[in-house]
């Protein structure tokens, strides 16, 4: 669990997001939640819950529960409704069956592929990673195939054509390219996504800076600071 922690600190703040329409507010009136801007409604229809516009897309939940899409001026994008979807991130989002299963959607609600899954992340740099019934993580393009047969209990995303994983062989952490082969031999008690060709791991108590450099090697540079034994 320590290690996952250690993963979810460095990383805080790499989860990928869209930015918020910010021009476009969430408000609400006696018969639900809708959207304005600059205090005119944008639609007339209400709903239990909405979520704001990103990239002119918003997700929006029926009086029956369920989930789906609109966009600026309240038309909703398909017919059909999930249990649950999440915003757009590009062209596609995650949503949830009423079998709890999960999978990438099209704008027009269609699914990406035929396959679904336990849990779903959104695409990165072309992948995805799931997670099927047994806990077993992965990762699929957007035809929904595997680029490589390699499972773990733990991944990240892609960055900079690299995603840190964890297997069952030592629980450690790595990093991995898109064809699944090894960036480094060395395994870590936890490791960080690349930005700016920079990935930092921790060996013990001592922190590691990785540096990515022009020929895909990575470079170890050693930093003193310690971490907290507790």
């Amino acid at each position: 669990m320590k290690k996952i922690i250690f993963i979810f600190i460095f990383i805080s703040n790499c989860v990928f997001s869209q930015t918020a329409d910010i021009t476009i507010k969430i408000a609400s009136d006696k018969a639900g939640k809708y959207h304005e801007k600059n205090g005119n409604p944008l639609y007339k229809k209400r709903y239990v819950d909405v979520g704001d516009f990103k990239n002119n897309l918003a997700w929006i939940k029926d009086d029956d529960g369920y989930f789906s899409h609109i966009d600026t001026t309240g038309t909703q994008l398909y017919k059909k409704k999930y249990v649950y979807v999440t915003d757009f991130d590009g062209e596609f989002a995650v949503a949830q069956d009423v079998n709890d299963k999960r999978f990438h959607i099209r704008k027009n609600g269609v699914p990406l592929y035929g396959k679904k899954f336990f849990n779903v992340r959104p695409f990165s740099e072309n992948l995805a990673a799931v997670q099927n019934d047994n806990g077993d993580w992965f990762f699929i393009d957007t035809l929904g195939v595997m680029p490589f047969s390699r499972k773990f209990v733990a991944v990240g995303n892609f960055h900079q054509g690299y995603a840190w994983v964890a297997d069952d062989d030592d629980g450690k952490f790595y990093h991995v390219s898109k064809t699944g082969i090894e960036l480094y031999k060395n395994h870590y008690d936890g490791v960080t996504d690349f930005q700016d060709s920079i990935a930092y791991a921790k060996d013990g108590q001592t922190v590691i800076m990785l540096f990515l450099n022009q020929t895909q090697k990575v470079e170890r540079f050693f930093n003193l600071n310690q971490f907290d034994n507790q």
